[in-house]
């Protein structure tokens, strides 16, 4: 079971040795190594062991990391990245206090050691049995790659002829990996009826992007974002045969509703673990 540096449950980054250093902890290609501390833990601490390049990270931003977390008076690991051999993605915001903190200011290619007090960790709750309540905490997190989300864009009505076939338009071009009609994406989105512009779901209502595979959402939504590259804004009006057709999703799609979407690609697997 992986936990997570969310407020609620998540998959938490790993742990760093209390005293850092060694050179097994600064080579990114494999996991660092971690020992116990017996230091009493009464502020949020970070110790740059690679210092990467860059635009420095916000605490906005949507981050893709490798990371080991543990206990910092054992070193006992809770969780890792390296385990479960691949990569974690998230947005900063959503994450626990010390945590979206201590990556501030890390660039793409660092690793730093960030220790956490229980206070701006997960408190006298814990998350038992895998950390206890009152535990403070140590990781150690790669910085593999940043994307700066925008805000959430403003959804228009669409008053004339209803469409009968699907449109797209980048409002903001992007250069980075290119969706293909089967990658696992993640997103932020907003839908709306295309006719009222009421909008029916949106990520950033959520707090959070979403990830899903072309393969397993409506034709038209596939077929809108295959071709993005990562960092582009695409608006995409589906007609109803490719959305929800004449089913609709009552209460919130109504029959024969043709949909409109804003979406920012925000990562693309095409089938490799890499970000």
């Amino acid at each position: 079971m992986r936990f997570s540096p969310l407020v609620a449950l998540a998959t938490l980054p790993l742990l760093v040795s209390a005293c850092g250093g060694g050179s097994s902890n600064t080579s990114l290609s494999s996991a660092p190594t971690i020992e116990g501390s017996s230091a009493a833990v009464t502020e949020l601490v970070t110790n740059d062991l690679v210092v990467g390049k860059g635009v420095p990270a916000t605490a906005e931003d949507f981050v893709t990391v490798n990371y080991v977390g543990a206990d910092h008076a054992t070193g006992t690991v809770f969780d890792s990245s390296w385990t479960a051999g691949k990569p974690a993605s998230f947005s900063l915001g959503s994450l626990i206090p010390g945590f979206r903190d201590g990556m501030v200011g890390m660039k793409v290619g660092g690793r730093r050691e960030i220790i956490i007090p229980s206070a701006q960790g997960y408190g006298a709750t814990g998350q038992p049995p895998a950390v206890k309540p009152n535990e403070d905490l140590t990781f150690v997190v790669d910085l593999l790659s940043l994307s700066k989300l925008r805000p959430a864009p403003t959804v228009p009505s669409h008053p004339g002829p209803v469409p009968t076939q699907l449109k797209v338009e980048s409002l903001i071009d992007g250069h980075g990996k290119e969706a293909e009609p089967t990658s696992t994406v993640t997103v932020h989105y907003v839908g709306a009826d295309w006719s009222t512009g009421k909008i029916f779901d949106s990520s950033w209502s959520r707090g959070q992007p979403t990830s899903f595979t072309l393969t397993g959402v409506v034709p038209g939504f596939s077929q809108g974002i295959t071709g993005m590259r990562v960092g582009e804004r695409r608006a995409i009006t589906i007609p109803s045969e490719l959305g929800y057709g004449a089913a609709g999703q009552p209460p919130t799609i109504s029959p024969n509703e043709p949909l409109f979407f804003i979406v920012d690609l925000i990562a693309v697997n095409n089938g490799t673990t890499s970000p």
